[in-house]
């Protein structure tokens, strides 16, 4: 089978399989199904807290809202994908992949964004409730769903290089005002050693997922946009050697939740008197 991610609007052709193919498609089914598995509670109990936290008075994230429909989106396509993988008779119309891959890159800035968020709300309060970052986050996520109509409509959009280059550059931006407000002593209460740690806790699940779950992922993409792929014996070798890791991005669907998870729970609450209970 060709692993190449190149898409159209036809359903993709699948060459004859080698014993090294089906070895990508068991990896990448595996990885898909483990995080269906362990996603799906997670994304329901998330979705839950944010529902707790919604009807004690507390404002709903933008960023967290779209972040885990994105997850919904992938896990209701993982499927399809797990059975076009295994089966060798199973085609899959072009559309679904670039859909699946399409939320992936969207996930990226997303996940970065409910970080930052989540640091902001601890440590400048009222800023997250502004008319500005409410208006912003909106913005935000509107572009992000141009985003995702750009790779549906214009092919061969999500693989450019310098599409994917670019949007890994920009996700760096909103994981460094993370790290620099992580870090950044705070004037305030008396437990602002205890907000620091919970900023650090934060910052260590958006770095995980950008250099763990998304990078390979968009290193091997980006790779595949300027190289030739192939599964022979020293041909592309690093190319090949990226096929093992790369899947591991599918796990997003358990790094999302959690994510939101701890940063719903320091979100401000528009009644002083609400407590959350999760």
């Amino acid at each position: 089978m060709d692993h190449k991610l190149n898409f159209s609007s036809a359903t993709p052709v699948k060459s004859v399989a080698t014993t090294w193919d089906y070895g990508y498609n068991i990896r990448h089914s595996i990885f898909l199904i483990t995080g269906m598995c362990v996603g799906v509670p997670l994304v329901v109990w998330a979705l839950g807290v944010l529902r707790q936290h919604q009807h004690n008075g507390g404002r709903v994230s933008v960023f967290i809202t779209v972040l885990l429909l994105t997850d919904l989106l992938e896990m209701f396509l993982s499927p399809a994908m797990v059975v076009y993988l295994l089966l060798p008779d199973a085609t899959c119309s072009g559309s679904v992949f670039l859909l699946f891959f399409g939320v992936k890159y969207c996930g990226l800035h997303l996940h970065q964004m409910v970080a930052l968020e989540g640091v902001i709300a601890r440590t400048y309060l009222p800023f997250t409730s502004l008319l500005f970052w409410r208006s912003f986050s909106i913005l935000v996520c509107l572009l992000e769903g141009v985003f995702l109509l750009l790779c549906l409509c214009v092919y061969p959009f999500i693989q450019s290089a310098a599409v994917t280059f670019s949007w890994l550059l920009v996700a760096l931006v909103p994981l460094g005002f993370t790290c620099k407000l992580a870090f950044t002593p705070t004037i305030s209460p008396p437990d602002s050693d205890t907000v620091q740690e919970k900023d650090r806790t934060v910052l260590a699940i958006a770095v995980v997922s950008f250099f763990i779950l998304y990078g390979p992922f968009l290193a091997f993409v980006f790779a595949q946009s300027l190289l030739p792929f192939s599964s022979e014996k020293y041909a592309n070798g690093i190319l090949v050697a990226m096929t093992v890791i790369h899947p591991v991005v599918c796990l997003r669907l358990i790094a999302d939740p959690l994510l939101c998870v701890l940063v719903v729970r320091e979100l401000p609450l528009d009644k002083a008197t609400a407590r959350i209970s999760v």
